[in-house]
């Protein structure tokens, strides 16, 4: 699945691709071609990631865990999380 991740110290984006179960990958999918996105940071004196799937403007759903083996289960919470939110929401695009 596709991330924006801001690279420090200067915030400079990248996109970068993380590697997840297909379900996961596929709900991933539907929302960003709805127009959602998803964006990842880690903060290099914490070692702390945010990440989020939102529209620039709100969030859908949005985690902060410490850099490491949690990353993975954090991203699969926040693609569910969202796509439950968005569901609940009727499927709106993002604007």
């Amino acid at each position: 699945m596709l991330f924006t991740q801001f690279i420090f110290p200067h915030g400079r984006r990248q996109t970068v691709v993380i590697d997840m179960p297909l379900k996961i990958e596929s709900k991933a999918e539907e929302l960003q071609l709805s127009g959602w996105s998803f964006e990842i940071e880690c903060f290099p004196d914490t070692q702390m990631v945010h990440m989020d799937c939102g529209n620039g403007d709100e969030p859908l759903a949005n985690y902060i865990c410490q850099n490491g083996p949690d990353v993975p289960v954090k991203v699969t919470e926040l693609v569910n999380t969202a796509y439950e939110a968005w569901t609940r929401q009727g499927k709106p695009r993002a604007y």
